[in-house]
């Protein structure tokens, strides 16, 4: 709680943008401010850092930049009225007009789960884009042997990561069919119907630890045809890349130990490899930094625009996550 104020209270005492609806955070909660220090009672904390050392408080927060009211301080931020969202928190007590925070982001974490069709690993809202399947190789310590699937999984060099491999792409690079046929085939474009291109990924949890049962750690990897590429073959083009959804699947009350070791990466410097083989894992060049491939300084130029356009273009979506501690009869339902 106290890293919360701290942070908090820094955003607040800075306009994160220039331009915008808003220079400033907005507090959006539905706990009062009496509930808050009735839980912290007399915290307080340094804003040194930002602020000239003035002191963070409770009393601080919700004087300076908290939207008056209990439930009705979602009423006045127009990211939440226009898709009706009047309150923070769902209750036993809603009725028909009310519509919390919570729900929505519920129902929106449910709309982007739904573009999968049941049991698939891959979608795209355009035929440029094709679903490029390949055998998931036989390196799990069961030797169970996987069908072709888009995504597929590798057990890592390092035996506690498992990588995932997503194929993307576009219909004109299809390796698997002759030259003479990509080429009669209509190039991708970065819109169909003045709309950019969506691709959803579902990545299984019960994929993951398959491959090795102790796996914590995991490196998903996106493998782009040459169709995304800009003319010098050599980097990324930001512009065209689709969104992409990726819905964690089978996560449940199964908290994977993410770490920094885990992230994401574009593989290879071939630009895109198929198929692509077990022995190629962690070889020279096998995986790039987002960073450096889609035209960064270096691997870790994370303020260039082109990074901060591709991580606009990557959303993550826990399907079915719950929260156990506020939710228990959820979260047992969902086991």
């Amino acid at each position: 709680m106290k890293n919360l104020v701290f942070h908090l209270g820094g955003m607040w005492q800075n306009p994160l943008v220039e331009d915008g609806l808003s220079k400033n955070t907005e507090f959006a909660t539905d706990t009062s401010k009496a509930d808050a220090k009735a839980a912290y009672p007399g915290m307080s904390v340094s804003l040194s850092g930002f602020s000239k050392g003035q002191q963070g408080t409770f009393e601080g927060l919700w004087k300076n930049k908290m939207v008056e009211g209990i439930n009705g301080n979602l009423a006045k931020l127009p990211q939440y009225v226009d898709n009706g969202v009047n309150k923070y928190e769902t209750s036993g007590g809603s009725t028909a007009t009310d519509y919390s925070l919570q729900q929505n982001i519920q129902d929106v974490s449910q709309f982007y789960a739904n573009l999968l069709p049941e049991n698939a690993g891959f979608w795209s809202s355009t035929d440029e884009i094709m679903d490029l399947k390949q055998t998931n190789p036989i390196n799990n310590e069961n030797k169970v042997s996987r069908p072709v699937s888009n995504p597929f999984y590798i057990t890592d060099p390092w035996p506690e990561v498992t990588d995932v491999i997503i194929n993307i792409v576009a219909k004109a690079d299809d390796p698997t069919v002759s030259a003479e046929t990509r080429e009669k085939t209509k190039p991708y474009t970065t819109e169909v119907d003045g709309k950019k291109p969506i691709v959803a990924v579902s990545i299984d949890r019960d994929r993951l630890t398959e491959n090795y049962k102790k796996a914590k750690h995991m490196n998903i990897q996106f493998h782009f045809s040459d169709s995304f590429y800009k003319d010098d073959g050599k980097t990324l083009d930001s512009e065209k890349i689709p969104y992409i959804v990726i819905n964690y699947k089978n996560f449940n009350d199964k908290r994977f130990d993410f770490q920094p070791g885990d992230g994401f990466y574009i593989g290879s410097v071939d630009n895109f490899k198929y198929p692509l083989n077990e022995t190629d894992v962690g070889e020279p060049g096998y995986v790039n930094s987002i960073a450096k491939e889609v035209g960064g300084a270096s691997d870790e130029d994370w303020s260039n625009p082109n990074v901060l356009k591709f991580g606009a273009h990557l959303l993550n979506n826990f399907t079915d996550t719950y929260d156990a501690d506020n939710y228990p009869e959820s979260f047992d339902r969902a086991k």
